[in-house]
């Protein structure tokens, strides 16, 4: 619980200095799950424009304001709710009827467009409207995931996602807070800035980090698959921590890009780490990176990981077909949440792979996977709780 103060509370404010609503939310006894003493201290904002929102959301998530607004006594948003909103479509026919609202929500889950190309109409909805606060709702993700850093670096900072090593019903309760920040005085830097991915550190500082002291992979030949029950859930993120501990124990890593925005992924890597440009791949850090697999084949290397995207999508078929039920496929790994709208995703996984030996694994606390361990065992092999952004603990699953 100390880990969720600090990352919650940053010295006990939660808004910048100055603010007239600046107010200590620094819990005098308990447990931060305690609604009724969140609720206390969110009544003490005084919005002025609240009142005028408009929420656009998945069926699952229209009533993701309900509580904030009961606690500051409002009237209601606006709502618009269902499945495969086309973002480029309401902004071109549906926005001259919501001019009025102050605010628009919208949640990342209910639109077509993801990804850069949901980030690049946030600009245009912006000139359109001219006077809207956007915020983005995207509760299922978690720092340290690229969507939410290029979301921050492209000025929208009002940005909703979860936390790392907290329990469900805690992540709901900040969830809360942060949207009543939000809707009154902004989400402060304190709580956006941890959204950022640290540029300052290149890839090669990275591996320099691991011990000295770990397994030499240069004589060694691995294909992995990697596949994730769900978008952003960090499979790449998970991918690329296999490739960085094989390449920094003296092996040739290379990570096969095999989703359908593969291509724009590639792009960002190169641009976000500096890459060099070369033979139809992006290297860095001692990792070759390929949108797709190269025709000539990925002969040389001591690990070859494919990044096979949501495996239930339709798309992915084919991919299992090919790098999951592959002969050469030496380990197979689905990357798994536990957040309270995930569960009922990762059995729909699991079905997907059924009759696959795979490893379930996922980014959050032992105590966290304990409580649905029922769950997530749905593989052959059980589940691993590590953290997706450590190389090393990730790397130890090669062995």
């Amino acid at each position: 619980m100390e880990l969720v103060k600090q990352e919650l509370l940053c010295g006990g404010q939660f808004f910048r200095e100055g603010d007239p609503a600046l107010v200590d939310f620094r819990p005098s006894s308990g447990s931060l799950t305690k609604t009724k003493q969140i609720g206390e201290k969110i009544a003490m904002l005084k919005p002025t424009e609240v009142q005028s929102t408009l929420l656009i959301a998945s069926d699952e998530n229209e009533g993701i304001l309900d509580k904030v607004f009961k606690n500051l006594d409002k009237k209601p948003p606006r709502i618009q709710s269902g499945t495969n909103w086309s973002l480029q479509h309401f902004i071109n026919t549906d926005l001259k009827s919501f001019t009025a609202q102050t605010y628009i929500v919208l949640d990342v889950e209910a639109f077509t467009e993801q990804g850069d190309e949901f980030i690049e109409l946030l600009p245009v909805l912006q000139e359109k409207h001219g006077k809207a606060v956007i915020i983005v709702y995207c509760a299922e993700l978690l720092p340290g995931d690229l969507f939410l850093h290029k979301l921050v670096k492209a000025g929208y900072t009002n940005v909703i996602a979860g936390y790392h090593d907290v329990s469900d019903k805690d992540c709901c309760a900040l969830i809360q807070v942060d949207l009543t920040e939000a809707l009154t005085v902004g989400l402060s830097e304190q709580k956006y800035s941890r959204f950022v991915l640290r540029e300052s550190m290149s890839a090669d500082s990275e591996l320099e980090s691991i011990e000295d002291t770990l397994p030499d992979f240069s004589s060694e030949s691995r294909i992995i698959t990697v596949f994730g029950s769900q978008r952003r859930i960090g499979m790449t993120t998970f991918a690329m921590s296999l490739c960085k501990y094989v390449a920094a124990n003296g092996g040739r890593a290379a990570l096969v890009l095999c989703c359908s925005d593969a291509v724009n992924e590639s792009n960002f890597m190169c641009k976000y780490f500096s890459a060099e440009q070369n033979d139809g791949c992006i290297s860095f850090g001692g990792i070759d990176v390929f949108a797709g697999e190269p025709v000539d084949g990925l002969g040389g290397y001591n690990l070859v990981v494919y990044d096979c995207g949501d495996v239930k999508l339709d798309s992915c078929q084919e991919r299992i077909e090919r790098y999951g039920k592959s002969d050469a496929t030496d380990a197979i790994f689905l990357c798994c949440g536990v957040g309270w709208k995930e569960l009922h995703i990762v059995t729909m996984a699991h079905a997907k792979l059924n009759g696959l030996q795979y490893t379930a694994v996922v980014s959050a606390d032992a105590e966290s996977c304990e409580r649905h361990e029922d769950v997530l065992c749905g593989g052959l092999n059980g589940y691993v709780a590590v953290d997706f952004r450590d190389c090393t603990a990730v790397g130890g699953l090669l062995s």
